[in-house]
């Protein structure tokens, strides 16, 4: 009888759950059932006896050759060419954990984008024992949802207690947002779980405590929050509307804070490509008087400013900037909007803010005006005192104005902006971000198209991500050029100008923001933002589509929490530096000519994941700084901060070994093309070639894999490399072919692994590992075990006595490791 406890899958009704497996296999499964596994001795009878003596019915009716027999537990059980028989000992072909493609009923993109599902496999994390915070707007209090928090744990895109997939624990959502939300943090978390979902979730809304809007203290107090609560990685895809440019606000102090006690940190660049304004303050020599200019201004855009009055409530006057960086002046930047057409914008100068209480208010005092198209009057504006204490905060306001304008006619009309200096001494600069997510102007007059990263985004602490459409990945299509980011993402390139306290640095500091690109436009199971071209549904499958740097960036962070799962010894500058040293390189399409290495578009590149995670499971900070003692006494003398960021800058491209696991001159030997190639300038090292390149091959000469013969054996894979569907036969294999008892090279038999040592399969049915090939290449090799009938510990140490002595003297720690190293690919077989 079937556990009441237990969910119960119809394939007709839950045909995702199929789609999970590879398709290639062809399945034909009309019902999945999934199964408690009740039996501690399972292991024991498995072999021997058929798998219903010790679960409920696990036969499925209308299996295919070499198809699904039974999922339980989570894991899949694959037998030989048999349908619909028990399963024993006879027709077992392999044991493995099953769902590998993604999480739920909907996948994110991102996972195949980054090469992050090759990446959880081969590493074998899930960002287990890792807790991922998350600061946005709100969790689960939009009704208008098509789904809400309660359906996402039940069909598996979320954790929960209804989890089907016994992701049980759920959410913690610190702090709900007191207003309205659209729940985009839930959409959010979606991708993080998709990505890894072992991890942990928190939740903190970005709201400030009337759930009115995001401030920069809000932000900090979130960030706060969550780091006391035990995030090791905070991701937020926010900005508070009067976060500094200039300086480190709140928010961008209370990251440096959580970093500094390791929290990694990850922001949304944000969505406002070079829209942004800014110049020399330029004395136009055109003095305002009080009231000269008429106000004119609509009910929607009398609105509160950030001092909680009305933003223009009389014309203030004063001199006004000269917008004409050529010999005319004028004072006017013209721009229209069409009907309904709405704009926001922030204006700063260079003064400093007060933050903490630690500085004095700022001595000028600006304003920005919207003129109609004559200039002869006011519509729109903000005009704050901004040496005043504002009753929304208890602080001085500080040197910002920030204004919402909306065209309330019917018709396109022209407007203008005026920056006028109301008192105090010119400033050196001036500079304005568009919020583009609102609305942006046309034909803008006198536009810079200027960076527009600022706030805590523009902080070398935290990892900033930029987006692309995951579509125009190499994991997806041949883009002439390479991937290209989002025409819409966040530029950086804005300069620091004080220190914390409000204190004019000497020479200014130039982030370099952003630090990377991830995917985005991937699906949710209900949020989604609409495409430049207004495609909410991009690939016209009845999903919606995330778009934005607010989905780019949770999916790099939930690669951060497997780097951090296989190396959790990384601090947030090993995080950043695993990624940048490893992503593809990209271009920055608003400058002439190529860029490479980093540029202030898309800063050190594409994320890959299965690069920055592989190259931290590799390192050995101990044995690299024991085998080159010049390394160890740069870190001493702080010339380098440690042995990794030594490795990723320079030391892979050196020809040095990053641990006892990677020998660059036998990847070398056993790979005689890449040495040509490395010989020719290509790559600078065997690691380098291997990280990018050789990780995905199946070069990896600890290895029992043949990339020649798995093809062969498998010639339907040929044709999906082409579709890249695959990047290698290797791929294939590790996503789908392990666990399926595919043979990696004639070495290697699943079956005979698991019949020989029913503790290994004990061990991949409780999902310790993911197949028996798993095991023998990270244990079962070095204890002597035999892949196949073909190769045996004492028949091998007999035929090579030479061997045999390595073995005892230590060299090796078994014949097998020896035969995989060497024996394979010189025909060491009895003698051989």
């Amino acid at each position: 009888m079937i556990n009441a406890d237990v969910p119960y899958f119809n394939a007709q009704d839950q045909p995702w759950l199929i789609s999970q497996f590879n398709p290639l296999s062809n399945k034909s499964v009309s019902d999945i059932a999934l199964y408690q596994r009740n039996s501690p001795e399972l292991s024991k009878t498995l072999l021997t006896n058929p798998i219903s003596s010790s679960l409920d019915s696990l036969l499925i009716a209308d299996n295919t050759e070499k198809s699904l027999s039974a999922v339980g537990d989570s894991q899949a059980v694959f037998t030989e060419d048999k349908k619909n028989d028990p399963l024993t000992g006879e027709n077992l072909k392999s044991i493995a954990s099953a769902l590998p493609n993604g999480v739920g009923s909907v996948e994110n993109q991102a996972n195949r984008a980054m090469y992050a599902n090759f990446a959880r496999l081969l590493q074998n994390v899930d960002g287990s024992g890792i807790n991922i915070g998350v600061i946005s707007d709100s969790y689960d209090v939009n009704r208008r949802d098509a789904k809400n928090a309660a359906d996402d744990i039940a069909s598996g895109d979320l954790p929960g207690q209804n989890n089907p997939f016994r992701r049980t624990t759920p959410v913690q959502v610190l702090a709900e947002t007191r207003g309205s939300g659209v729940d985009e943090g839930r959409g959010i978390l979606q991708l993080i779980h998709d990505v890894a979902p072992g991890a942990k979730l928190l939740f903190h809304t970005a709201s400030d405590p009337t759930g009115q809007s995001f401030t920069d203290r809000s932000v900090a107090n979130a960030i706060r929050n969550l780091a006391a609560a035990g995030a090791n990685i905070i991701i937020d895809n926010v900005n508070g509307f009067e976060s500094p440019f200039f300086q480190d606000g709140e928010a961008a102090q209370a990251v440096d804070e959580v970093v500094g006690k390791g929290v990694v940190y990850f922001t949304s660049a944000a969505n406002n490509d070079r829209n942004g304004y800014d110049s020399a303050f330029r004395n136009a020599g055109t003095m305002f008087n009080p009231g000269q200019l008429p106000l004119v201004i609509a009910p929607e855009n009398n609105i509160p400013t950030l001092g909680g009055n009305v933003p223009v409530s009389s014309f203030k006057g004063g001199v006004a900037h000269d917008f004409d960086p050529g010999s005319g002046i004028d004072f006017l930047q013209g721009f229209s909007l069409n009907p309904g057409q709405r704009i926001a914008f922030t204006l700063q100068w260079d003064d400093p803010f007060y933050v903490n209480g630690e500085v004095a208010a700022p001595t000028t005092d600006l304003d920005v005006y919207i003129l109609n198209a004559d200039g002869n009057s006011v519509v729109g504006g903000s005009a704050i005192n901004n040496s005043q204490i504002s009753p929304n905060t208890g602080k001085v306001t500080g040197p910002i104005e920030f204004i919402v304008f909306t065209n309330t006619s019917q018709e396109t009309r022209q407007f203008n902006i005026a920056i006028v200096r109301a008192s105090g001494p010119d400033p050196q600069q001036v500079r304005y971000v568009f919020n583009a997510v609102i609305g942006l102007p046309k034909n803008l007059e006198f536009a810079t198209n200027s960076p527009t990263i600022y706030g805590h985004k523009n902080l070398a602490n935290a990892i900033v991500v930029g987006a692309t459409n995951y579509q125009e990945t190499p994991a997806f299509t041949d883009v002439i050029g390479g991937p290209r980011i989002e025409n819409f993402s966040s530029v950086g390139g804005i300069p620091i100008l004080f220190d914390k306290t409000g204190k004019r640095l000497s020479q200014s500091q130039v982030p370099l923001k952003p630090d990377i690109i991830a995917p985005d436009g991937v699906n949710t199971t209900f949020y989604g933002i609409a495409d430049p071209q207004g495609n909410g549904n991009f690939e016209a499958d009845g999903l919606p589509n995330f778009f934005g740097s607010s989905a780019s960036a949770p999916n790099a962070a939930a690669v951060a929490a497997l780097m951090l799962q296989v190396a959790p010894w990384a601090t947030p500058a090993d995080i950043a530096i695993a990624m940048t040293a490893t992503a593809l390189d990209m271009d920055d399409p608003g400058t002439n000519g190529v860029d490479k290495g980093f540029d202030f578009a898309s800063g050190y590149g594409l994320l890959n994941a299965d690069r920055a995670v592989g190259m931290l499971a590799l390192f050995d900070e101990k044995y690299y700084l024991d085998q080159y003692p010049q390394i160890a006494a740069a870190v001493q003398n702080k010339t380098v901060r440690n042995g990794f960021e030594h490795f990723a800058k320079f030391g892979q491209f050196e020809g040095l070994n990053p641990s006892a696991r990677f020998d660059n001159k036998l990847y070398l030997a056993v790979n005689s093309d890449v040495a040509d190639l490395v010989a020719k300038g290509v790559f600078r090292s065997g690691f380098e070639h291997f990280i990018q390149q050789g990780q995905f091959q199946g070069r990896d000469y600890r290895n029992l894999y043949n990339e020649s013969y798995y093809l062969a054996q498998n010639p339907d894979l040929v044709t999906a490399i082409k579709e890249k569907k695959f990047r290698s036969g290797y791929e294939h294999f590790i996503l789908f072919g392990q666990s399926e008892g595919r043979k990696p090279s004639p070495f290697f038999d699943e079956k005979f692994y698991l019949t020989q040592y029913p503790m290994v399969a004990e061990a991949v049915l409780s999902g310790l590992f993911r197949s028996g090939y798993e095991h023998f290449t990270k244990i079962g090799q070095f204890e002597g075990r035999s892949p196949s009938q073909l190769v045996n510990e004492n028949d091998y140490l007999r035929d090579n006595p030479g061997v045999a002595a390595a073995v005892k003297a230590g060299v090796y720690r078994s014949g097998i490791e020896h035969f995989v190293l060497f024996g394979q690919r010189e025909n060491r077989i009895r003698g051989g």
